[in-house]
């Protein structure tokens, strides 16, 4: 019985080919599950600030303060703390988690090489600001514990 020798282009062939069913079948699985107020399937983006890993939700329409009040009646008893300072925010912690209701446009994301911050960006001075739309974030919470990179592909594969 002769072996045939595979060429380098077949083993390229084949390892390509292997990484996209890999791929694939790693895509369609969820996006894991966060607070059961996070209503949403899936973050809308995640950062790495340190070793602390961030994840956005985008809730629609809607009012922050009502959203604010579901996120503290679960997160209440679970031992987490109201941070009042953080205004306009609504900042819930317990340890190195925490949970922050904002609108979609009192929150930024400096990113840089060094890594990526979470920020208040300042009042718009060029007009009214956008309607409400309330936006959950999570730091090292349920939801946070896929790979940055990993998130940014399944963002580019499923469009989000």
């Amino acid at each position: 019985m002769k072996r045939t020798k595979l060429t380098p282009m077949q083993v390229l062939v084949g390892i390509v080919i292997l990484t996209l069913v890999l791929a694939g079948w790693k895509s369609l699985t969820p996006a894991p599950k966060s607070y059961s107020f996070v209503t949403v399937d899936h973050p809308v983006d995640m950062w790495q600030d340190g070793k602390d890993k961030w994840a956005y939700y985008s809730m629609g329409p809607g009012e922050t303060k009502d959203l604010a009040a579901k996120v503290r009646a679960e997160l209440g008893p679970e031992g987490f703390v109201e941070d009042p300072s953080a205004k306009p925010w609504y900042e819930f912690d317990k340890g190195n988690v925490s949970v922050v209701v904002c609108n979609h446009h009192e929150f930024g994301v400096n990113r840089t090489w060094g890594g990526s911050k979470l920020m208040k960006p300042k009042p718009s001075t060029t007009g009214p600001s956008p309607g409400p739309w309330p936006c959950i974030l999570v730091k090292n919470g349920p939801g946070t514990d896929t790979s940055i990179s990993w998130f940014q592909v399944k963002k580019v594969l499923h469009g989000w």
